[in-house]
């Protein structure tokens, strides 16, 4: 089946709609948005299907708002290259829309891409009528959100996305960052499944420096990575590449809001700054990094040691290896990032500065295996060496598992003996997991 649609055409707009529920519907149909909200109260979705056009769901000054056992899906096909499907840049003056541009150019121009942004919550300018409210009150569990050039945007205050499947995007799976400043607060991001995309989590450096972000829980399987560059006659099968943990896109005055890691399970690709994901990377000296109790498995070769700025930055109880057969561990891979000048000078703040209590070591998972069509079961085995060596969090954090008492907490996302939660649709996936499911 065809469908042709104008590029106009918003087959579902909200504005100003209050206490309305959409059950059991496929929305479909569109150009460029595919479902638009404008101060939307009291919103809900339930059993829906947004196939986006150039983006699925955009949202402005909408709050409370509920999405759950839905979908949201792009127009990049699995056989897509991303370099088909990127940005292409031109002449701010004109350009010709089939060919790519001469070079150097530096103009952005998104024309060429079939579907940009699953999910993309908006700020707002003094200019508008409505300033007021923000996004607000969003919680959004059980859904799935794949075949994007970007995923999910999320910004505002108190949103909860949990227990979602976020699959194949070719750039950014989730932006922490607000599109415009000073708009994230109390944003949690939890329980997710992510998995074959570029770069897991991403921002820029334009969004705070107030705002508080909380990433925790999540497994990032970066395994198969993404169809990159389309088939040559140098090299006929294409390239497929494995991103990042975190990226932040340029270094720009109000630096990041804060950023909260802990608890998480990274598998990724080892590139330049590859240490612990790259999540101690683009700080500033008014914002807060925690990277606590995070499990980091690197696919191809131990990192170059991490060297972070001298600002608010506690990293610890974190547990780092590398699941390459050949792989040779760094004289002094933890000695270093300790003895860092930075490490130091939090020392007073931190005990112990960074990394006191982080170790090098196989995790022991229940099943694992580096072949993407594996079915690795993140869970830890009682004699893993991660169990009960993580450091106990701060009460201001939030987190569903943990331990009672004075008791250790284990690192990575799945504590010993827990039940692993169902991702995605309909509590559809569950570990073993794969990116062949």
């Amino acid at each position: 089946p065809l469908i042709i649609a104008p590029f106009g055409s918003v087959p579902l707009r909200v504005d100003m709609a209050k206490h309305v529920r959409f059950q059991d519907l496929v929305i479909r149909g569109t150009g460029h948005d595919c479902v638009v909200m404008r101060m939307g109260i009291d919103v809900e979705f339930d059993n829906v299907t947004i196939f986006a056009g150039t983006y699925g769901l955009r949202s402005q000054s909408t709050g409370p708002f509920r999405m759950v056992n839905s979908a949201i899906h792009g127009m990049i096909p699995p056989w897509a290259w991303r370099d088909e499907n990127s940005l292409f840049t031109y002449s701010p003056r004109s350009y010709d829309p089939f060919v790519p541009p001469p070079k150097p150019t530096n103009e952005r121009n998104i024309a060429r891409l079939n579907t940009h942004a699953l999910l993309v919550t908006e700020g707002s300018y003094e200019f508008e009528v409505f300033y007021y409210p923000h996004n607000h009150d969003w919680e959004i569990a059980h859904c799935e959100f794949t075949d994007g050039h970007d995923g999910v945007y999320l910004s505002g205050r108190a949103i909860r996305f949990h227990h979602n499947l976020v699959d194949r995007m070719q750039d950014d799976g989730i932006y922490l960052s607000s599109p415009s400043n000073y708009f994230n607060d109390d944003i949690h991001i939890y329980q997710n499944l992510l998995r074959d995309i570029f770069t897991t989590f991403a921002c820029h450096n334009r969004g705070g420096p107030g705002g508080d972000i909380y990433i925790y829980r999540n497994i990032v399987d970066q395994r198969q990575g993404v169809p990159f560059n389309r088939p040559s006659d140098k090299k006929p099968e294409g390239g497929m590449l494995r991103g990042h943990g975190f990226l932040a896109h340029g270094n720009d005055l109000l630096g990041i809001e804060s950023l909260h890691f802990y608890q998480n399970t990274f598998i990724t690709e080892t590139w330049s700054g590859s240490y612990a994901g790259r999540t101690w990377t683009v700080t500033h000296p008014r914002t807060r990094r925690r990277i606590l109790n995070n499990l980091f498995v690197y696919l191809n070769r131990y990192p170059d040691p991490a060297n972070p700025e001298e600002h608010d930055i506690q990293m610890d109880g974190n547990l780092h290896w590398c699941a390459a057969a050949d792989a040779k561990l760094p004289d002094g891979f933890l000695d270093k990032v300790r003895g860092a000048k930075g490490s130091k000078a939090i020392a007073a703040k931190y005990p112990g500065g960074w990394e006191a209590n982080s170790l090098v070591a196989d995790p022991r998972f229940a099943a694992f295996d580096l072949a993407v069509a594996a079915k690795n079961d993140y869970r830890l085995k009682s004699d893993s060496p991660a169990v009960g060596k993580g450091v106990a969090l701060p009460q201001e954090l939030t987190d569903p598992l943990r331990p009672s008492g004075d008791a250790r907490p284990d690192i990575g996302a799945f504590p010993l003996g827990v039940e692993v939660p169902g991702f995605g649709r309909n509590h559809r996936l569950t570990l073993p997991v794969t990116g062949k499911d």
